[in-house]
């Protein structure tokens, strides 16, 4: 995620893929308003084959989500990151509250919903709570 090595587990992890070789992927076009290029999907044997090397433009990931970096753990139900702007929304269930522990801190910081700028590796905590994670 920050470009180091992190892992992310959960119930749900999904990405929307660009194709690295399209005028989208170095331009910073969004993918929605880039012109299609890339070839279907074909399946083989090694998995699925999708015409081109793709990047990761977005992560959506729901239900459970765990993620380790080099200096942060999350647990929370919604995670969705913006890859090309290092950004991404942490978010519980109503009712329930999203973690984020930063390694070297003694605190553990609890919302509903918080905003991770990798950029700036700053958590900002935009519905807080006061009682204890799930």
């Amino acid at each position: 995620l920050d470009n180091k090595a992190s892992t992310i587990t959960g119930q749900n992890v999904g990405a929307e893929l660009i194709s690295s070789q399209s005028p989208a992927a170095a331009s910073g076009i969004a993918p929605s308003t880039a012109p299609a290029e890339v070839a279907p999907a074909q399946m083989t044997q090694g998995g699925i084959a999708m015409g081109s090397a793709m990047k990761i433009d977005r992560l959506h990931c729901t239900d459970a989500i765990v993620i380790h970096t080099e200096n942060r753990d999350v647990d929370c139900d919604m995670f969705d990151y913006d890859v090309r702007n290092r950004f991404a929304v942490i978010a519980a269930y109503p009712g329930r509250f999203a973690t984020v522990k930063t390694r070297g801190s003694t605190s553990v910081n609890t919302a509903q919903r918080m905003e991770w700028n990798m950029l700036r590796d700053s958590v900002t905590i935009i519905n807080a709570t006061g009682s204890s994670p799930r």
